[in-house]
């Protein structure tokens, strides 16, 4: 069974009409049911229940459904090892980093260190959200993963060491009045009325609390709090003027157009490096003990 043969299955299987599928493949419904009648000898089952007027996955069509997409993500983890093979590239390290933030100075060191020093290692950065990266993590699709410390890290077999204290701000759009100001006291006093702007609860879960508790400390009170889908509208909201955040900085912020305002009451929020502890992959162990010899030296 070949990529093709599984779409043409796979929009029969949506579908459920040879006739409507067909016509989404621009091929004809002869030739269609011609394909799956191939892969049924194949399998030597039965994908489909067809009738004069319905048409019906059968189980053995539901188990090819929903897991031949793991063979095709293993035949392209198997090319690329190929391929890498074939460059000297022995090993893979995907990491991720936390959206809405950038590979700090001191990240940036590391990595080009690392790379420097294992250059067999095909290493590979993404940016992915905060939930989603544990969950790639979790499912073994990124290697290591370097984000913030929020509570709640729902997964057992994940675990981390802190790479940095980064210090919180409070964020306003340059134009603001307040960013004017140089008194901590009477700059902070300005924020209270304004809305509080936050990402929403499903991409970083806690922060609402983690936030709040540090307005709390330094005596801003926001008149409400408004979730944004992601950071960039979130970022997008700041320099409309919709209100302030409360963000550490080597974030994609710019202070183009934001201003960041100390806090009265310093915060210092950990951002860290995450990893799996059932750990396969060598680089993984490779690139722990580099990191391990430059926190060292």
């Amino acid at each position: 069974m070949n990529d093709m043969e599984y779409r043409y299955f796979f929009e029969v299987a949506k579908t459920l009409n040879f006739n409507q599928a067909a016509d989404n493949l621009f091929i004809t419904q002869p030739a269609l049911s011609k394909c799956i009648l191939k892969l049924e000898q194949e399998f030597g089952v039965r994908l489909f229940i067809r009738s004069k007027r319905s048409v019906c996955l059968t189980e053995a069509g539901i188990a090819l459904l929903n897991y031949y997409p793991y063979v095709q993500k293993a035949e392209h983890e198997l090319h690329e090892k190929v391929k890498n093979a074939s460059r000297g590239l022995n090993a893979r390290l995907a990491i991720g980093i936390q959206e809405g933030h950038l590979i700090t100075p001191g990240l940036k060191k590391i990595l080009e260190g690392f790379s420097e020093k294992n250059k067999d290692v095909q290493t590979e950065v993404i940016n992915s959200p905060y939930v989603r990266l544990f969950e790639q993590l979790n499912d073994h699709e990124l290697d290591l993963a370097f984000a913030l410390e929020f509570p709640g890290n729902i997964y057992s077999n994940i675990t981390h060491e802190v790479l940095e204290s980064k210090e919180s701000f409070a964020l306003i759009n340059k134009d603001h009045p307040a960013a004017q100001v140089k008194d901590k006291t009477t700059v902070l006093k300005m924020l209270n009325g304004l809305d509080l702007l936050l990402v929403k609860w499903s991409i970083v879960p806690n922060a609402t609390s983690y936030i709040l508790n540090q307005c709390h400390a330094n005596g801003i009170v926001p008149a409400n709090i408004h979730y944004a889908p992601n950071y960039l509208t979130l970022y997008h909201w700041l320099i409309m003027n919709k209100g302030f955040v409360i963000m550490d900085k080597g974030t994609i912020f710019n202070e183009e157009h934001v201003a960041y305002l100390p806090l009265l009451q310093e915060h210092y929020i950990n951002f860290c490096i995450y990893w799996s502890k059932d750990v396969t992959n060598t680089a993984v162990v490779r690139f722990l003990e580099y990191l391990h010899s430059t926190q060292r030296t």
